[in-house]
């Protein structure tokens, strides 16, 4: 293991970093030396880039001109990597949408700058590939990205103010309020161990940066109701429960292995005698949403043994 002297421009630096409050990223922060020759990559054929993620402390730190070392879980920090695809998502639905008669993508590569004066080496480079022809696409993208995560980072009460410096205009905004809403479904409560900020390349965007956690979405759930219908019994977990039910209609099975909750002990052991005599049931029970609209809870009412 190499020794580090305490008193050394690299010590210096890791404790500079180790300063580093998660509140600046909040308010937007400068980098401290401007980012080199990262437009001329669309040189190298990956093709034009518009937008970067970075961590807010130095994945990579130099050491000396042969040796860099690495943190590997911030250089492969999955929240990091989720919000980079969903940005690049949001921003191929935008393309779909509007410029399809481009022949023109978004894709993502992860860079590491070899100029040890850099700060906060690791880059996440969003590109336009196949750029060429397509400039007016390439002049849009920023604002679309500055628009998806700036609602991404707002609390949810305040997504519907408008900000006009977005240079969209507002069919553009309507569309991309379901690309918001659905990226915040996918980062929803999601803990941000490494903080991260994201910029356009133009000499006027600002940061927009991510610590803590992402908010976590709150649904307008549908209300509770009551169903009913035939079923078999799967079977169930008497400490957890649950019984699993397989609903069926006429010769037909609807949908297999339901599961329902019980609430009543009674209805447990109808459940269990149902399940050991092999004898189909009726239920009632009430079909309640308390996390996701697409995912309800069933809680079983009652039980009617058939046969």
């Amino acid at each position: 293991m190499e020794i580090i002297d305490i008193n050394s421009d690299i010590a210096r630096g890791i404790k500079k970093v180790i300063k580093m409050k998660k509140s600046e990223y909040s308010n937007g922060e400068e980098l401290e030396t401007k980012l080199r020759n990262i437009t001329d990559i669309a040189a190298e054929g990956f093709g034009a880039p518009f937008a970067y993620l970075f961590p807010q402390s130095s994945s990579v730190t130099h050491l000396n001109k042969d040796w860099i070392s690495y943190d590997e879980t911030d250089v492969g920090c999955q929240v990091r990597k989720q919000f980079a695809n969903g940005v690049m998502h949001a921003c191929n639905t935008f393309i779909e949408k509007y410029y399809s008669e481009y022949d023109v993508s978004v894709a993502a590569r992860n860079l590491i700058a070899t100029n040890s004066m850099i700060k906060r080496k690791q880059r996440t480079v969003l590109f336009l590939v196949n750029h060429d022809r397509a400039g007016e696409v390439l002049a849009k993208l920023p604002d679309v990205v500055w628009h998806v995560c700036s609602k991404v980072r707002q609390t949810q009460s305040d997504l519907f103010l408008h900000d006009d410096r977005f240079g969209l205009l507002p069919p553009e905004i309507d569309f991309l309020e379901d690309q918001v809403n659905e990226f915040r479904k996918k980062m929803s409560g999601k803990k941000i161990a490494h903080p991260f900020g994201i910029k356009s390349i133009s000499s006027d965007s600002k940061i927009i940066g991510f610590s803590g956690e992402f908010e976590t979405f709150e649904y307008d759930f549908p209300p509770a109701e009551e169903v009913s219908g035939l079923a078999l019994v799967d079977g169930f977990r008497e400490f957890c429960n649950t019984a699993y039910l397989t609903t069926i209609g006429e010769n037909q099975i609807y949908e297999a292995s339901k599961i329902f909750v019980l609430k009543d002990t009674m209805l447990l052991k109808k459940i269990a005698e149902a399940n050991y005599f092999s004898k189909n049931i009726r239920f009632i029970a009430d079909k309640v949403f308390e996390r996701d609209p697409d995912k309800p809870t069933f809680i079983l009412k009652s039980v009617e043994i058939l046969g």
